[in-house]
């Protein structure tokens, strides 16, 4: 019976907040559809990176980010008809079991009758974080 509590508390164990660093947040992004997003390659990160900033000219060099010990993970609100939308990443946290990386992201509006840009938007975040081999599920706050 003790094995069997046991077990069943480290089912649900976590193992933790894991500490982020921003490398891109704003509201002009070359993608427009609602995306959730992890990086683990070069590869990847550029074909992303190019993605998202084909809206700037002249297009900004791709961020440095060492895939051996490291990955990003990016939110995009997709394209808002103006300004005042946000997205941000919260938190992120590894599940012991299941294995899984959470992602708490929150989106916020402009108020009602407020005073808001008049122009089409695509709110973004990315950050940087320890590399996590694992399934990722983002959550809206």
């Amino acid at each position: 019976m003790l094995l069997v509590i046991a077990g069943c508390v480290a089912a649900f164990a976590s193992s933790g907040e894991i500490p982020f660093v921003t490398v891109d947040k704003g509201a002009i992004s070359g993608i427009r559809e609602p995306t959730f997003v992890s990086v683990l390659t070069d590869a990847d990160w550029q074909e992303l990176w190019h993605r998202h900033d084909a809206a700037k000219l002249p297009p900004r060099p791709l961020p440095r980010v060492d895939f051996t010990a490291e990955m990003v993970v990016a939110v995009f609100a997709g394209e808002k008809s103006t300004g005042g939308h946000a997205i941000e990443i919260a938190r992120v946290e590894e599940q012991e079991s299941p294995h899984e990386l959470r992602v708490f992201y929150r989106q916020s509006a402009p108020s009602p009758g407020g005073v808001v840009l008049q122009a089409l938007t695509q709110p973004f975040h990315f950050v940087r974080m320890k590399r996590v081999v694992a399934p990722v599920a983002f959550i809206a706050q």
